[in-house]
């Protein structure tokens, strides 16, 4: 249960977030609204935690390393990207130097750490126990210092994953500003014809169904990324992702699913069709998946 709660809080604490990136115009605003939502959140967090005394082992191993981790990487990435935009000079030449350095600074800190950033980057899990359980003493060099994140004294591993995952974050980015080349060239060329003309909340209905249902990144992809995606793919722009979940949850005279299972049904009937070996087989199906 408590797991569960983590999820949907960080679910709520993302959706949150995109509302105040798309609306902050300004640098100081936008960090500011951030840390203050994301500190919101962790004080619950931890008060969910004190309320579960004690936390089975294996459950906080993956509070400790997968879903603090998020959270804490949400705001060291906000920290971060104050901090370019604060310090990011004006001229085109010395922004793509300052961009330059900065990669190597965080590619530098990821080499400082090289075997927990291996240990974090392939997934493994054999020294969770060490790492990810609160109090637990490992006498090893590789282990770094970490700080306490207002108050809350939490694994040292559980910092520098957080790090690790914001910079792999930046890092993208950045090598995005730097070389944006081969994702404009291929939005310039790759011409499908197709032009998605179905409601907009159903696509919300996609990503959220492949978002719960862990198709990509191994179940560790954000829903803003799929929806990201999905804008990219199909040419259209989605808004707020939370509003579109909650237009999902007011469908009164449909369910929620209502694209998804028109889909589950034009199959099961295609394969219907297929096994009584009718001679219509191929014959695009009578009902519109457009009409809503």
């Amino acid at each position: 249960m408590t797991v569960l709660f983590f999820k949907e809080r960080y679910e709520d604490l993302d959706a949150e977030l995109v509302e105040i990136r798309c609306k902050a115009t300004d640098p100081v605003n936008r960090v500011t609204r951030c840390h203050s939502v994301i500190r919101v959140a962790l004080d619950e967090l931890m008060v969910k935690l004190e309320s579960v005394v004690p936390i089975p082992e294996e459950e906080e191993m993956v509070l400790n390393r997968v879903w603090l981790v998020k959270f804490y990487a949400l705001f060291i990435y906000e920290t971060e990207v104050f901090r370019l935009v604060d310090c990011c000079p004006k001229s085109v030449r010395s922004e793509r130097r300052f961009y330059k350095v900065t990669l190597k600074v965080m590619g530098d800190y990821l080499s400082q750490h090289a075997f927990l950033y291996e240990y974090y980057f392939r997934g493994m899990v054999g020294l969770d126990a060490l790492l990810f359980i609160k109090g637990r003493k490992v006498d090893h060099l590789f282990l770094p210092e970490s700080p306490e994140f207002f108050g809350g004294a939490m694994p040292p591993c559980t910092y520098i994953f957080a790090r690790f995952m914001a910079y792999d974050q930046l890092i993208l980015e950045l090598r995005l500003k730097l070389d944006p080349g081969p994702i404009g060239e291929l939005a310039k060329t790759y011409t499908h014809g197709l032009k998605w003309t179905g409601n907009k909340v159903n696509v919300a209905e996609l990503a959220y169904g492949l978002y719960y249902a862990g198709q990509f990144n191994n179940g560790n992809a954000e829903v803003t990324d799929i929806y990201k995606w999905l804008e990219e793919s199909l040419g259209i722009s989605m808004g707020s992702v939370h509003r579109k979940f909650i237009d999902l949850r007011r469908r009164n005279t449909a369910s929620p699913t209502k694209l998804l299972d028109k889909m589950r049904e034009a199959i099961h009937q295609r394969i219907d069709e297929d096994l009584q070996y009718k001679p219509n087989r191929g014959i695009k199906l009578s009902k519109s998946f457009n009409e809503d």
